[in-house]
C-alpha cells in the first residue's frame, strides 16, 4: 500500500497549489488559466513524476495513443451527448429548469473560443485525473471499482475552489456542485477504463464542458 502514497502525494500537492491560486486570483483572464496557470500548476507534478520518479514515457504511460482514435472520439462525444441531455431532461422534469442559447456567447468567434477551452481544459483534467491518477490507482489497488470511486472524489474535490472563489456557490449549491461533478467525472472514468485510451475520455469531457458553457 505504499505505493499509493506517491499519487495520493502528487494531487494533494496540486490541491494545494490551486486552491491557494483560486483565491488569490479568483478571475484571472480565461486564456492565463488554460494556457498558463493550469498547464504549470496541474502537469508540470505530473510529468516530473513520470519521468523522473517512474521513469516511464511520458504520453503513453499517460494515456495518450493514436489506436482507433476516430473511434474513441465518436463513442466519447456520443456518450457526453447522450449523458448531457439525460441531466438537462431530468432538470427540466423535476425542477423546472430550461434549456437556451447564451446568446452573448452566439457569434461564431466566441464558440471556436469556447470549443478551443473547452478540449485543452479536458486534455489537462484526463491527463491528472484518468491518466495519471486512475491508472495508477487501477494498478496499486487491482480494482477498477476503487480507482474510479477515488479519482471521481478527488476530481469533484478538486473544483470546491471555484465552487467558492469564483461561483460564491452557499454550502447547499456546493453540495449540489459536487455531486455533478462526481456524475460526469465518473463517466470519463469509465470512458477510460474500457477504452484504455485518454481519446474517449477527453472527448466526452470537452463535449460536456462546451455544452455546459454555451447553453444555459
Amino acid at each position: 500500500m505504499k505505493k499509493i502514497v506517491i499519487p495520493l502525494l502528487v494531487y494533494a500537492f496540486i490541491f494545494v497549489f490551486w486552491f491557494f491560486y483560486r483565491s488569490i486570483t479568483p478571475t484571472p483572464p480565461v486564456w492565463m488559466d488554460n494556457f498558463v496557470s493550469k498547464p504549470v500548476v496541474w502537469l508540470f507534478p505530473i510529468f516530473f513524476v513520470v519521468r523522473r520518479i517512474e521513469k516511464k514515457k511520458l504520453l503513453s504511460s499517460l494515456g495518450f495513443t493514436k489506436r482507433n482514435l476516430l473511434e474513441f472520439i465518436i463513442v466519447g462525444i456520443i456518450g457526453a451527448l447522450l449523458f448531457f441531455f439525460y441531466l438537462k431532461i431530468f432538470g427540466m422534469v423535476i425542477f423546472h429548469t430550461t434549456v437556451q442559447l447564451d446568446y452573448q456567447k452566439g457569434n461564431i468567434f466566441e464558440i471556436i473560443m469556447i470549443l478551443i477551452y473547452a478540449v485543452i481544459t479536458a486534455v489537462i483534467e484526463e491527463t491528472v485525473f484518468r491518466g495519471y491518477l486512475q491508472a495508477r490507482l487501477t494498478n496499486i489497488l487491482h480494482s477498477n471499482f476503487l480507482s474510479i470511486g477515488i479519482s471521481s472524489v478527488l476530481f469533484a474535490l478538486i473544483h470546491t475552489p471555484i465552487s467558492i472563489y469564483v461561483y460564491h456557490f452557499t454550502i447547499d449549491k456546493i453540495f449540489i456542485y459536487e455531486l455533478y461533478l462526481l456524475e460526469v467525472s465518473i463517466l470519463y472514468a469509465l470512458h477510460f477504463t474500457f477504452s484504455k485510451s485518454l481519446t474517449s475520455s477527453i472527448a466526452a469531457h470537452a463535449t460536456i464542458d462546451f455544452l455546459s458553457d454555451l447553453l444555459i
